[in-house]
Parts: C-alpha cells; structure tokens; sequence
C-alpha cells in the first residue's frame, strides 16, 4: 500500500505511527491502516480522482509496476489505474 501510494503516486508522507500513515492528497490526506484488522471489502477505497501535472510519468511508473488498469485517454491527458485493493484511481490534467 504504502510503495503503490508513496513511491507510485508520489503522494508524500506526513506522518507515520506503528499501525498507520497519513499521506498528503494535496489539501486533505489519506490515511491507511496498517495493522491488518479489517478484511479488503470493509470500508475499502472504491474510487479516487488525483490532478497532477505528471499523467504520463506516473502512469509509465504505475504501468511498470504490473497496476495499469486502462490506457490513457488522449487528447486530453487522464488515465485510469488500479490500486492494491481493486481501487479504481483517476490521474488527470486540466492542462491538455
């Protein structure tokens, strides 16, 4: 979770604790479990839309790593990838 989010996503890290870390989603953060109590299915993340000036770098990254869900769509610059949980997770750029 943390590789895909962090290292994938560049989504920094503004805390870490023994059981959780909370990762900066530009003005809100994700926060992510890590003390395996709750099964995939319970409360897991369904959905999430990230703007980024960098579609086409992290889709090379994400691609890489064996989670490309679907090819980007062009002319406009958003893909779509799938997260370690089966969460479906759009990259996108209002500077086609």
């Amino acid at each position: 979770m943390i590789y895909f989010y962090h290292y994938l996503l560049e989504l920094p890290i503004l805390r870490k604790w023994d059981t959780g870390i909370h990762l900066d989603c530009f003005k809100s953060c994700i926060e992510i479990f890590l003390d395996g109590t709750k099964q995939t299915g319970d409360g897991c993340i369904r959905y999430f839309a990230f703007e980024t000036d960098h579609v086409d770098k992290i889709v090379e990254r994400v691609r890489n790593a064996g989670y490309m869900k679907t090819n980007p769509v062009s002319p406009i610059r958003v893909a779509f990838v799938e997260g370690p949980l089966h969460e479906s997770i759009e990259l996108f750029c209002e500077k086609a």
